[in-house]
């Protein structure tokens, strides 16, 4: 068990490691949204249009057409006993278990955008993903007594907003996570009240003040909890612990951290453990490739535009 004020410490330490993944990340995102810039300010003044052609964007959602897969199926043989001999009732218990798993997978399948496009997509670009499982909060509270639904969930959060521990468990589980979320106070105050109902909550900041906050979520096997800060806080030192009921934890009632990562696998665990250069994306590498040829698609079109005229 930890405090609030060791989850603060623990979240600033991870900032630090996580500062020169984060610069790559967004150089790697300015490449697959076709924004970088080819040219510094000099040449802009010569080279008036910059043809850019979206060759990283392609190329990462070519994998992602390629691994996701559409269509999941769950084959479960029955257990044989120590003769090796299969049982009715170990054949009846296999086919209940491929029959719930299939219909569970069907049922996550429908939900847009399906994480497991959504996966593959964020370690192409990115170099790492996160896959968060959470309640269905209508099955969760009881709310809805006809819920015949999923009550899980399965979403893919934006990796830049995911500070996690690089330990991690054989599932690819975390020891400890943090997920950076921005909300309106009232949208907050709502979600609070619908998941607590009944319970005192104590928002540590002035809802007449602030229009927007950063929600920031952290959970461990054990607990779970929220700081709130404002919209541009440099450390999270200078957030709040928000508080339920006069605690500012409350217990994790699924028993896992419910965040499964996963690496590109195009990179290594450097000596030092340096997140960089695990979490590397398809794009890192070629940055100049992609720049060199901007530069020589814009210089053809300048030099053909000047023949024309």
């Amino acid at each position: 068990m930890i405090t609030a004020k060791q989850a603060k410490e623990a979240l600033d330490e991870l900032k630090i490691q996580y500062g020169e993944l984060r610069k790559q990340q967004l150089e790697d995102l300015a490449y697959y949204e076709n924004t970088f810039e080819p040219f510094d300010e000099q040449a802009r003044k010569i080279i008036t249009h910059v043809v850019k052609f979206p060759y990283a964007r392609r190329m990462v959602n070519t994998l992602v057409d390629g691994l996701a897969m559409d269509k999941v199926i769950v084959n479960q043989p029955p257990k044989p006993n120590k003769k090796g001999e299969e049982s009715g009732v170990a054949k009846k218990l296999a086919d209940t278990v491929e029959i719930w798993c299939n219909r569970l997978l069907d049922a996550v399948a429908r939900r847009q955008p399906y994480y497991l496009r959504e996966s593959p997509r964020y370690m192409g670009f990115l170099g790492d993903s996160f896959i968060k499982l959470s309640l269905e909060p209508d099955w969760q509270l009881g709310l809805n007594e006809d819920f015949t639904g999923c009550p899980l969930r399965w979403t893919v959060p934006d990796s830049r907003n995911i500070f996690a521990s690089a330990d991690m468990d054989d599932y690819g589980h975390p020891f400890m996570v943090f997920e950076n979320r921005v909300f309106t106070i009232e949208k907050a105050e709502k979600e609070l009240k619908n998941l607590n109902p009944g319970k005192v909550i104590k928002m540590p900041l002035n809802p007449g003040l602030l229009k927007k906050i950063v929600w920031t979520e952290w959970v461990t096997k054990e607990q779970r909890g929220i700081f709130v800060s404002e919209i541009g806080s440099t450390s999270n030192l200078n957030s709040q612990a928000l508080t339920i009921d006069g605690e500012v934890d409350v217990e994790n009632i699924l028993k896992v951290v419910p965040y499964v990562r996963s690496y590109s696998g195009l990179g290594y665990e450097d000596a030092g453990g340096k997140l960089e250069k695990l979490a590397v994306s398809m794009i890192t590498y070629l940055r100049d490739y992609f720049t060199q040829r901007s530069r020589n698609e814009s210089k053809l079109d300048m030099l053909g535009t000047l023949y024309l005229l």
